[in-house]
């Protein structure tokens, strides 16, 4: 899409299926014969209905095209490609009789096998530290697939998600973004709030605990928004809080420190996630950086007019991996009251945050010091 739209691709590979133009007038001579080139137009048109469904069903010109091009491949096809055409068919019609978000990723949520939430007895009355650790771990990745599921390849491209004049193309990944930052800095500032070591210390306990219940779930982008928490600089040195944490759980916390290390272009992340079983939510930071190397290193075209398809080659690597898991959805229950408690938990401003923290371990204080 950063160089052609998809109606001008649909229209070459048309073109491509209708004649034999540029292979001269012997046939002899073609590098491969004209109907194989039929069945390979007809098999492209196929998957990329199946595969980017979106692409056709929020474009109605498209999907017309589609129609009519359907129409006139039944009626010139010979007999050695009327099974491609009528594959071809078939595949536009299952996917147009479906015609919907669940269509496109051919799954549903079943919910009658999804567990029960675990709930307080009375959740309306019921704040962020009344509800179980493993229910809000739910609750985040659930919240989080219905974004991550909507996100659109284009959005990965061009570096949209970073530059004001392309912001509008990606709209679900910014979401995911603001919803990122939201959930590290109001963690931040949960435990920045509590004025004695004691309850910091329950802050974060609970805290590495909804990490400890994301990590079973592939739930990746959400562990880093809560350890990118720990890793703010007004929370990073409260060292006798840290010391306080039972030594299980401090365990826990480093070993998910050293899984999302940026060392080695984050190494140990992309070795966890190589063989993960869906559902699962990648860690988004990871390949942001990989395509803004990508762009930044290669140059849009070569020899001055020519698309860079090697640039273009790199970039659909990187976007496959962020999008692999869009079509396994988490079978949860969604507690839209527990989603808009987290919604609504307070956040400070960073400088603020830090002020507080030097008032509760002043700098080179020593353990009785500290209330």
């Amino acid at each position: 899409r950063s160089f052609a739209t998809p109606a001008e691709v649909l229209n070459l590979i048309i073109r491509r299926f209708d004649g034999e133009e540029g292979f001269g007038e012997r046939e002899e001579e073609w590098p491969v014969p004209f109907s194989k080139i039929q069945q390979g137009a007809c098999f492209a048109v196929a998957q990329w209905y199946k595969d980017h469904y979106r692409d056709f069903s929020s474009n109605s010109a498209l999907k017309k095209t589609v129609a009519n091009f359907i129409v006139r491949a039944k009626e010139k096809g010979a007999n050695h490609q009327r099974d491609l055409v009528g594959f071809m068919a078939k595949t536009v019609e299952e996917k147009n009789e479906k015609g919907s978000y669940c269509s496109f990723y051919s799954v549903v949520i079943d919910k009658d096998n999804c567990p029960v939430p675990i709930l307080p007895k009375n959740l309306k009355g019921a704040t962020f530290f009344d509800i179980d650790e493993l229910e809000i771990a739910r609750q985040l990745t659930m919240e989080e697939f219905n974004i991550y599921a909507e996100i659109k390849p284009e959005e990965l491209q061009e570096l949209a998600w970073s530059k004001e004049s392309l912001k509008h193309k990606a709209p679900n990944l910014l979401q995911m973004i603001d919803r990122f930052n939201h959930i590290s800095t109001a963690f931040a500032t949960l435990i920045i709030n509590e004025p004695r070591i004691k309850q910091r210390k329950k802050v974060l306990e609970k805290l590495i605990r909804i990490v400890e219940q994301l990590e079973t779930m592939n739930s990746f982008n959400m562990q880093m928004a809560v350890m990118s928490a720990f890793g703010q600089s007004p929370i990073h040195r409260l060292k006798y809080t840290f010391l306080a944490i039972r030594p299980k759980l401090l365990e826990s916390a480093q070993r998910f420190q050293t899984l999302f290390s940026s060392e080695g272009s984050s190494r140990n992340y992309r070795e966890a996630i190589k063989n993960v079983t869906p559902p699962a939510i990648p860690f988004l930071g990871v390949y942001l950086t990989d395509l803004t190397f990508i762009d930044e290193g290669n140059p849009k075209y070569v020899d001055e007019k020519l698309v860079n398809f090697r640039k273009k080659q790199l970039e659909y690597d990187v976007i496959i991996q962020v999008l692999r898991f869009q079509e396994s959805p988490f079978q949860f229950n969604l507690v839209p009251q527990i989603s808009s408690m987290i919604k609504a938990l307070p956040t400070m401003e960073e400088n603020e945050m830090y002020d507080i923290s030097l008032t509760l371990e002043p700098r080179e204080c020593r353990r009785k010091d500290v209330r």
